[in-house]
């Protein structure tokens, strides 16, 4: 695996010094840009844009969740993989919905680095495996109402199929020809309508009152 340019974006020069060796030595991207805050992050992708972006989410000027909404929605086809110290499914859910399509602790190992940005770049989504248990900690705490399929109409349930396949509201707008804030609208209707609160407690819903299959 051999990207043409992975951007590094983290406020800590020790950390984005040793994460760009690692993927030189790695032969893993033929160039490694680097931004130590989001608006610089921002800036840099103007005059270059970058096939693959690791941004963490907590920095200093402008911070990852704000920055990873702002370049989704000017260059949709950059792949962005949210960095975080923490494993809480709150970041999850905040930097999916930004258009991340991978979630990697900064605390893991190499072969997971690895494995993250080869499953992004081809279009595939990646999270940590701390993350991963922590959600279905969740799930299994979640509620929902219990509702059949004639509850909903059909753009719901075409919009709810997307969420259950992990895609962000900007990526369901453009999949339906519609705005982020239509798709927004929809995901409120179906929280409401099914007593969740986050797209992970809607997914398992869904699952659990057999309104999709995945």
């Amino acid at each position: 695996m051999s990207i043409r340019r992975i951007m590094i974006v983290d406020d800590h020069d020790i950390f984005r010094e040793g994460l760009s060796a690692l993927l030189k030595m790695k032969k893993i991207a033929l160039e490694v840009d680097e931004a130590k805050n989001g608006l610089e992050f921002l800036e840099k992708i103007d005059q270059n844009l970058p096939d693959l972006a690791l941004v963490d989410i907590a920095m200093p000027v402008m911070d990852g969740l704000t920055a990873v909404q702002k370049a989704r929605e000017k260059y949709p086809e950059l792949k962005i993989i949210a960095l975080s110290m923490h494993g809480e499914t709150l970041y999850y859910h905040k930097m999916i919905e930004a258009g991340a399509q991978g979630f990697l602790l900064k605390s893991s190992g190499k072969n997971e680095l690895v494995s993250a940005i080869d499953a992004v770049i081809h279009n595939k989504k990646f999270f940590s495996n701390e993350l991963l248990q922590n959600v279905i900690s969740q799930i299994e705490d979640d509620k929902c109402n219990k509702c059949k399929s004639d509850l909903f109409t059909e753009r719901e349930l075409e919009v709810l199929n997307w969420l259950c396949q992990g895609l962000s509201a900007l990526e369901i707008a453009e999949k339906m020809n519609l705005s982020k804030k239509t798709i927004e609208g929809y995901r409120t209707r179906l929280f409401s309508k099914t007593g969740t609160k986050t797209s992970v407690a809607l997914v398992v819903c869904a699952l659990k009152n057999k309104l999709v299959s995945i």
